[in-house]
């Protein structure tokens, strides 16, 4: 199978054009789906894709170059291949289609270094690995702002089921969708990485959309065709403003469903910037992130035969519905991910054993934990399982952004993996349990992970699992150390330097070159009336005088559940350079990366102490002032 469609071969599509000798040079990449029916194991497609990641791209037919000969080559992006003579079958009018190999005498040059070369190939050594040519193709970012254009394609014959700008908030949340790929990669990482919408461009882009008509029948035609297509008709579209793909650091088409997916939801370049859905799963938060997922080089997350089977991680199948289930990345993934990596450790097994304090995701994020104490994922290296694969332990508690899992839920998982690889599932445990690997590093002795014991915490303590890691000589010797034996630190109230055991907010706000339209409060939901904090200046829209200017407000507040709400007089909301930031002992939990349109916005971050409903807050009296709306340069 192939990106190309069910049977993996476009040609039946009646869209090729007859054998030709051409000079190819491109860049190796994998191509990655998440295949609808979630037994099927999917397809994997090599390719090659033209003049950078933007371009053009072909399938490669490995059996066509013979046994073995790309040997020692990761299709990775970081290496090319140039062949002079190749035998290339050429999608009609747009290029791209099949590389069938290299005609007798050609000349092929990889890089780094070549493979086996079949008869008749003249070989040549390339650049290596990581040389400068090799990195002109944009790469997705695991940190940082990441600036994310949605190309809509409009083909003739049918069309996607929703509009642009139902894309748009499904996508970025902008108008009220609160659970979509932008919230969820914000939540999971911290608020380290954030989608912003590619900016506005009058004609053109609206809300990170930008549509691109193409003149060709879709329906049928394989998606990596119509993805040529529309990339052309997209570039085309993009060059008229002076803009290209590398302006963005992700493009994301949608096609309609009438497309051949090859029984694939969508499909995205491991590692790379590209993606592609269809128009059914587009606005479907488990499949955006999966697919942007592959983007920032993570393969996908099994468990047992299934190579989707890890139902604790994202990059699984666990979650095809518009507003979740959330989940976030099981251990190996959030390893790779880097984002949790100064509260991370790497393990050496030793027969004393060592202890840890293991937190969730969502306890790490809201920074209800102690530095030092606790960890998030721990690593552990072991050479019997070979090319520098690792296992590695999470605690996958059911809250916060992981609060959909019901895969291995509040358990300690455990999972096999390295970077770009599959990672597999090995167990979950609950208290009491324990996980077993006999000749752990070619060695007589056994790796033990036991979990000792559970806790949960309070609004100042994070939930807890006690995990004890050691070497004994086998299960029926059973002679390593015992809960307790070690020592462990145990949990104490998150402080801060400034508040306490109380938490620290931080509203971080950054004018427009109208300041004076800006207006802000925060209360502390929990108590239903109080304001903690308010924009400086008398109530209503008189907060700010200076333009484009920073300002910081800062209070300490018991824990809580609190609502940030901001006004704007005119309605069309912060300019950029623009924004605003809330911290929440020092982690960023609201921001507004790129501007949109309001009169009044509302975030919500922290947790109430007691269970029961919140009383309603009544927002403060404020009628609009008659402003005649700011003049906008596009």
């Amino acid at each position: 199978k192939g990106a190309s469609g069910s049977n993996g071969d476009p040609r039946e599509n009646g869209y090729l054009t007859t054998e030709v000798q051409e000079a190819v040079e491109c860049d190796l990449i994998t191509i990655e789906p998440l295949m609808i029916n979630r037994t099927d194991d999917g397809f994997q497609t090599r390719a090659c894709v033209m003049d950078g990641e933007n371009g053009t791209f072909y399938e490669i037919d490995e059996d066509a170059f013979g046994p073995g000969f790309f040997d020692g080559h990761d299709f990775d992006g970081t290496e090319k291949m140039s062949i002079s003579g190749a035998n290339v079958q050429v999608i009609e009018r747009h290029g791209g289609g099949i590389i069938m190999g290299a005609l007798p005498g050609a000349r092929v040059q990889m890089s780094p270094g070549a493979g086996n070369f079949g008869t008749g190939m003249t070989q040549s050594v390339g650049l290596g690995k990581g040389g400068v040519e090799q990195n002109k193709r944009v790469l997705a970012q695991k940190t940082g702002v990441s600036t994310l254009l949605v190309v809509y394609a409009i083909p003739p014959d049918v069309q996607n089921s929703e509009t642009p700008e139902y894309y748009a908030d499904s996508i970025f949340g902008t108008d009220g969708d609160l659970v979509n790929v932008r919230s969820q990669a914000f939540d999971c990482s911290g608020g380290q990485l954030r989608y912003q919408p590619a900016a506005d461009v009058t004609g053109l882009i609206k809300n990170g959309v930008m549509t691109a008509q193409i003149t060709n029948v879709v329906a049928g035609v394989s998606s990596n065709t119509v993805m040529n297509w529309v990339r052309e008709a997209a570039t085309a579209l993009l060059g008229s403003k002076d803009l290209t793909y590398s302006h963005y650091t992700q493009v994301m088409h949608i096609f309609p469903s009438e497309v051949d997916w090859g029984g694939a939801a969508a499909w995205a370049y491991l590692p790379g910037s590209v993606s592609a859905f269809s128009d059914d799963y587009a606005d479907k938060m488990g499949v955006q992130i999966h697919e942007f997922g592959h983007n920032l080089g993570m393969h996908h997350s099994g468990h047992g035969t299934l190579p989707y089977g890890d139902h604790s991680c994202m990059m699984g199948n666990p979650s095809y519905g518009d507003n979740g289930p959330v989940i976030c990345f099981n251990a190996a993934k959030s390893w790779e991910t880097g984002w949790y990596a100064e509260d991370s450790t790497t393990v050496i097994p030793s027969i004393s054993g060592e202890s840890f304090q293991l937190v969730g995701v969502a306890d790490w994020v809201t920074n209800t934990y102690t530095s030092g104490t606790h960890k998030v994922v721990l690593r552990i290296l072991d050479e019997t399982i070979g090319n520098d694969l690792s296992y590695h332990v999470i605690y996958n508690r059911a809250k916060g952004p992981n609060a959909g899992v019901n895969f291995a839920k509040n358990q300690v998982t455990i999972s096999t993996g390295k970077a770009r690889e599959v990672s597999w599932h090995q167990a979950g445990l609950a208290e009491g349990q324990i996980f077993r690997k006999p000749g752990y590093n070619s060695g007589s002795q056994d790796l033990v992970v036991k979990v000792c014991e559970m806790s949960t915490g309070t609004e100042v303590m994070p939930d807890t699992a006690g995990v004890l890691i050691y070497l004994d000589n086998g299960q029926e010797a059973d002679n390593g150390p015992k809960c307790g034996d070690t020592t462990t630190n145990a949990p104490t109230p998150v402080a801060t330097s400034m508040c306490g055991v109380d938490h620290l907010i931080e509203v971080d706000i950054t004018t427009d070159l109208w300041p004076t339209e800006i207006s802000w409060e925060l209360f502390d939901i929990c108590t239903g009336s109080e304001i903690l904090l308010k924009a400086k200046g008398s109530a209503g829209y008189a907060g700010y005088t200076q333009n484009q200017a920073q300002d910081i407000d800062k209070t300490c507040a018991p824990p809580g559940e609190y609502l940030f709400r901001i006004y704007d007089s005119v309605g069309d909301g912060i300019y950029s350079p623009g924004g605003y930031q809330i911290k929440l002992n020092g982690k960023v939990v609201v921001e507004l990366e790129t501007r949109r349109s309001y009169w009044e916005q509302e975030h919500k971050f922290g947790e109430c102490p007691s269970s029961g409903t919140p009383p309603p807050i009544t927002p403060s009296p404020v009628t609009p002032s008659p402003v005649t709306p700011s003049p906008v340069t596009p």
